[in-house]
């Protein structure tokens, strides 16, 4: 629909006005529009435009999204295997390198790093890393939730580099929510209405096994 010229090869030209390519197009405002009447409910099956760099391995194909402002892009990276084989998008100049957000052939995502090393890993090098869960919903909440399967604990770590100073976690055996340092001592368990330090099974409000220190400083 609409009109098209070209200008050199067909390898080299350009669209003049409104492009339609596929099934039974109408007229159309946009420059370029691809359709087709099939069915497809996978990814492999629904593809429509095929980016194609022949250097292969290796290098990237690319979608670039050109603004008065900023550029952004949207690209593919080649690499040998599936931690190295990634969709990137970049916004400024973030385009000119990696990207500011990575997905993996491992089925990884990272914000900030290229080279993620968990499900979700967010990275800031120039600030601090921050996730926030927000609702502006009047009747709910911003809720950070972690899951397990059955008589799984499902942990929150805090480290320092690759060392872990302390963590928060559900004893699924023992249905107590447990806080303890980098070494696991020093352990409080949390259970109903009960807390024990020392011990992972306390029987009053508060059960300390050990020594307790009580100082009056004024």
């Amino acid at each position: 629909s609409g009109s098209a010229t070209s200008t050199g090869s067909f390898a080299q030209g350009f669209i003049a006005d409104n492009l339609g390519i596929g099934h039974n197009l109408t007229t159309h405002s946009q420059k370029l529009v691809v359709k087709r009447n099939a069915a497809a409910t996978t990814l492999t099956a629904g593809v429509m435009v095929n980016l194609v760099n022949e250097q292969g391995a290796g290098n990237t194909a690319t979608l670039r999204f050109t603004g008065a402002q900023q550029n952004a892009y949207l690209g593919y990276f080649d690499g040998s295997g599936a931690s190295n084989q990634k969709l990137a998008i970049g916004v400024g100049s973030g385009g000119t390198g990696n990207g500011q957000v990575t997905i993996t052939g491992e089925g990884k995502v990272g914000i900030g790093t290229n080279s993620p090393s968990s499900t979700l890993h967010v990275k800031s090098t120039s600030a601090d890393g921050y996730i926030i869960a927000e609702s502006s919903h009047a009747a709910s909440s911003g809720i950070l939730e972690a899951r397990s399967v059955a008589n799984r604990d499902s942990y929150v770590m805090f480290r320092e580099g690759t060392s872990v100073k302390a963590q928060v976690f559900n004893d699924s055996s023992n249905d107590a929510l447990v806080l303890t340092d980098g070494s696991n001592s020093n352990v409080m368990h949390i259970k109903g209405d009960k807390v024990g330090i020392g011990t992972s099974n306390p029987s009053l409000a508060l059960h300390v096994v050990g020594d307790i220190q009580l100082d009056d400083s004024a």
